[in-house]
């Protein structure tokens, strides 16, 4: 496999994906396990799952960029995804928490689509891990398929 010739440096340290859902199905679980293990030369995946919306506020959110997943008409490519994460690395974001369903009231976010369609929330979460790893993939010049 020949070396791509551009410079690629990963500081986004953890990426925490915040869902509110009852009970998440388990082939949903493993495919976001899946995706935060093949993403560990990237960055670190944390999955927390609420309970309740007010669980929301119990958390201690680390510092870094807030970001609400919601559904819109209009949504992002791949490479579009991928650019808006390689924009937060330029920026010098280490930390970046993305909320499902929830979002806290004492934070400022920004909104993002990924979907255009009404999602559960545990699907949305494990659709964002793999646009992530995706992502990623492209910014590095990888073939996302094995």
């Amino acid at each position: 496999m020949k070396k791509k010739d551009h410079l690629v440096i990963n500081l986004i340290k953890l990426m925490t994906i915040y869902i509110q859902e009852k009970k998440i199905d388990s082939f949903l679980k493993d495919n976001m396990k899946e995706f935060a293990k093949r993403l560990n030369r990237y960055c670190k995946i944390q999955i927390v799952q609420l309970k309740k919306e007010q669980d929301i506020e119990k958390q201690k959110i680390r510092a870094g960029k807030n970001v609400k997943i919601v559904e819109q008409k209009s949504t992002v490519s791949s490479e579009e995804f991928a650019l808006y994460i390689q924009n937060m690395e330029l920026h010098g974001i280490s930390n970046c928490n993305f909320f499902l369903q929830c979002s806290p009231n004492t934070l400022e976010y920004e909104e993002f689509a990924i979907s255009q369609f009404a999602i559960s929330p545990g699907l949305l979460g494990a659709i964002l891990c793999e646009q992530i790893y995706r992502g990623y993939r492209i910014i590095h010049g990888q073939p996302y398929h094995k």
